[in-house]
This record gives structure tokens, C-alpha cells and sequence, in this order.
């Protein structure tokens, strides 16, 4: 599927969790149907989860983090060929009610999708 444009819902870098300094090593961006990570000024590394392989999410903030509004959001992810990810964010909360909204649409869609396949081979 070359030349397909992925929607983006949620974009940002990534910032201290300490004292909420963006850090521009860090480059977050959520699809449709999955997250990527990059990581890396010279040596960029991109790691990309579809979003139906996140098994649990948890947010931590320290005392000052709390204080400049940034945390960390970790996403826990089903399977070991998949690292766990870690995510320094703004607004941690607001940020994991985001990728939950859309692991729900995605689960939709691909219900949809299971259901369309079905009544087909009918």
C-alpha cells in the first residue's frame, strides 16, 4: 500500500516529565490504526505499534511533573516480539483517553470490516 496516507489524530514531541522541556529527540505521532515512536537526533530509530496489539496503558507523573503537566504514558503491548512503549507527554491523561478512543474506532472498524468478509463468502 505505497503512496497511502494514514490519518494522524495525535501528534506532539516528546517533553521532560520533569520539568515539561520539549525534548525534540522524541517524536510521537498516532494513526488511524497505529502509534509510531522516533527516537534520536543523528540515529533516528522509528518504532511503530498497531493499536490492537496495546494490552493495558498507565500514566505517571511525578510531584513536578504534575506541576508543568507532563507524564509518562506507558503502553503495554500483547506479545515479547513487541517492547513495551514509553511515552513523555503533555497532559498524560488527555493523551491516553485519545489512543483509547482510537483503539475503540479501530476495533469497530475491523469488526466491520470481519463482518463485510463474512456476509461475502456467503
Amino acid at each position: 500500500m505505497i503512496g497511502v496516507k494514514k490519518q494522524v489524530l495525535w501528534k506532539s514531541c516528546g517533553y521532560s516529565p520533569f520539568l515539561g522541556i520539549p525534548l525534540k529527540k522524541h517524536q510521537y505521532v498516532l494513526y488511524e490504526d497505529s502509534i509510531s515512536v522516533t527516537r534520536g537526533i543523528s540515529l533516528q530509530k522509528t518504532q511503530t505499534i498497531p493499536l490492537y496489539r496495546i494490552a493495558a496503558k498507565e500514566v505517571s507523573t511525578s510531584s513536578m511533573g504534575r506541576i508543568f503537566h507532563c507524564g509518562t504514558l506507558r503502553l503495554i503491548t500483547r506479545g515479547r516480539e513487541l517492547p513495551d512503549l514509553e511515552l513523555l507527554v503533555k497532559e498524560p491523561q488527555a493523551v491516553m483517553d485519545i489512543i483509547e478512543k482510537a483503539e475503540r474506532d479501530e476495533q469497530k472498524r475491523f469488526a466491520s470490516q470481519q463482518k463485510a468478509a463474512r456476509q461475502n463468502r456467503r
